[in-house]
């Protein structure tokens, strides 16, 4: 749960500097996904283009194996 929530704030301070201008209102949500996997989505709302049309709401995941680190065995 603590690396969860330590991944949630990083991936949000990520896409607040990456996404700095053209993307607003992001969220992120962290996940598991069984037991060694884990799944990242960030969702926010693109620049507004052309006045009158809402700005369209995007998302893109992520997903891989969890790190497991293991000290050297002497």
């Amino acid at each position: 749960p603590d690396a969860l929530a330590a991944a949630r704030t990083r991936g949000a301070a990520y896409a607040t500097t990456v996404g700095r201008g053209v993307l607003f209102d992001t969220q992120v949500v962290v996940v598991t996904v069984g037991a060694d996997q884990v799944r990242a989505t960030v969702t926010g709302r693109a620049l507004q283009v052309v006045p009158g049309i809402p700005a369209p709401r995007v998302d893109e995941s992520v997903q891989g194996p969890v790190e497991i680190f293991r000290p050297d065995v002497p």
